[in-house]
């Protein structure tokens, strides 16, 4: 139950208010460094510049990103992460671009979500154009 539901059990968020929590959480949870927390050390993603140079370095970002979803966005479901291909990315300011598609867990007709971020070289994750 969230704060609007508590405050007033008339409430019924819609599947907008809901898509628009998952957006912000999601850009919470990506921009979150790993081990930054102390009662949820899990949390976040592991720090990208410091895996610069290893091999397969795509996959493991898109594995991580995809792991962190599923462990701590419980509101969607089937979370598909992949490595967008770019030849246009500016490879100076970005390392890459994955596209996040997923199903939200509470409608009834299993809406489809998809979610675009590109990664800096500094780590920041932001959404995609």
């Amino acid at each position: 139950m969230d704060l609007f539901q508590t405050l007033n059990p008339n409430y019924q968020p819609s599947s907008m208010d809901e898509i628009y929590s998952i957006h912000e959480n999601l850009t919470r949870l990506l921009n979150s460094r790993k081990k930054l927390l102390p009662h949820i050390p899990e949390y976040g993603l592991s720090d990208f510049p410091s895996l610069e140079g290893k091999r397969g370095l795509t996959e493991l970002i898109q594995k991580e990103i995809e792991q962190a979803i599923r462990t701590f966005e419980p509101r969607i479901l089937s979370v598909e992460v992949t490595h967008v291909k770019n030849p246009d990315i500016r490879m100076s300011e970005f390392v890459a671009i994955y596209n996040i598609k997923a199903v939200l867990k509470s409608d009834p007709r299993g809406m489809g979500l998809n979610f675009k971020y590109k990664i800096r070289l500094d780590g920041q994750i932001e959404e995609a154009d």
